[in-house]
């Protein structure tokens, strides 16, 4: 019976682990991206009592260390930090005390602010509490639980742009190093969720953007999952790092869901919860 029992948790761990990587080519497979390094590990776990012959589950083994490594690699990353600071948060609908959030972002004076889940009440408080230090302040709509925002101390070179598939707030701005176009995304949830869909709706917008892009935003996805890459592709930009755990699922297991990117990459620093259920980045891209 119990090694009945090994057989079918060793059999799910391999079929978790294997979807995990299958992103590219199949949209539920992000679900299980997210999900990797838990599957990868337990797969490991379980290969340890036949690890005396561990010829007969060389593949399984292969695919655990593969599992593994992938997640972990991008936890090593030595990125310099660039010249432009963009403080990425999502606020959190529920958010009810916001003078926490404010004070933190006065004192690290960041060029850039993305914000996500900003809800009419966070709009009419943040925007108004920054508006002197950060003028430029572009909003768009989104879901129930509120739109993608760009605030900004530069001036804005054109009018923001609200892609048609929403989720996302385009600023471009004049700053010393140029035209710069400021990005605040926010994805779904991945299957059976509506993230790929969304994202897919999306990528004509982002291909089309001109100039640098910096971009921050809770994209509800691990830095190694297929939307991750295809967005630092289509913006031709690469992933600030290295990660920063940002969420808890369940309040119990902690993911690296929210980043920020710029054509060189950049360093990311985890600043406090301060009232919402996302940890902020500062990000020095």
């Amino acid at each position: 019976m119990l090694r009945v029992l090994w057989v079918i948790l060793a059999l799910l761990a391999i079929l978790a682990t294997t979807l995990g990587f299958l992103g590219p080519w199949l949209g539920m497979a992000d679900a299980f991206a997210v999900i990797r390094f838990p599957a990868a590990l337990a797969l490991a776990l379980l290969l340890l009592p036949v690890m005396r012959k561990p010829w007969l589950v060389l593949p399984a083994l292969a695919l655990s260390a593969f599992g593994l490594v992938s997640t972990l690699a991008p936890f090593v990353e030595a990125q310099a930090p660039g010249s432009v600071t963009l403080y990425q948060k999502n606020l959190s609908f529920r958010m009810a005390d916001r003078s926490a959030l404010l004070a933190d972002i006065l004192a690290t004076k960041p060029d850039i602010i993305t914000l996500q889940e900003v809800t009419e009440a966070h709009r009419i408080k943040i925007f108004a509490a920054l508006s002197e230090a950060y003028p430029t302040q572009a909003f768009c709509p989104f879901a129930g639980v509120g739109g993608t925002a760009v605030l900004s101390r530069w001036p804005a070179a054109t009018p923001p742009v609200c892609p048609a598939a929403k989720g996302a707030t385009v600023q471009p701005l004049t700053t010393p190093f140029g035209r710069i176009t400021a990005v605040s995304l926010h994805l779904h949830w991945p299957w059976p969720y509506g993230q790929r869909a969304q994202l897919e709706a999306l990528i004509p917008d982002l291909q089309a953007l001109s100039g640098s892009v910096l971009l921050g935003g809770d994209f509800n996805m691990v830095p190694w999952g297929w939307p991750v890459s295809t967005t630092a592709q289509a913006t031709r930009t690469e992933r600030a790092g290295p990660p920063a755990m940002s969420f808890l699922i369940e309040g119990l297991l902690p993911i690296p869901i929210d980043h920020a990117f710029a054509p060189g990459g950049g360093q990311i620093e985890r600043r406090p919860k301060l009232g919402s259920d996302h940890f902020g980045l500062l990000a020095r891209l």
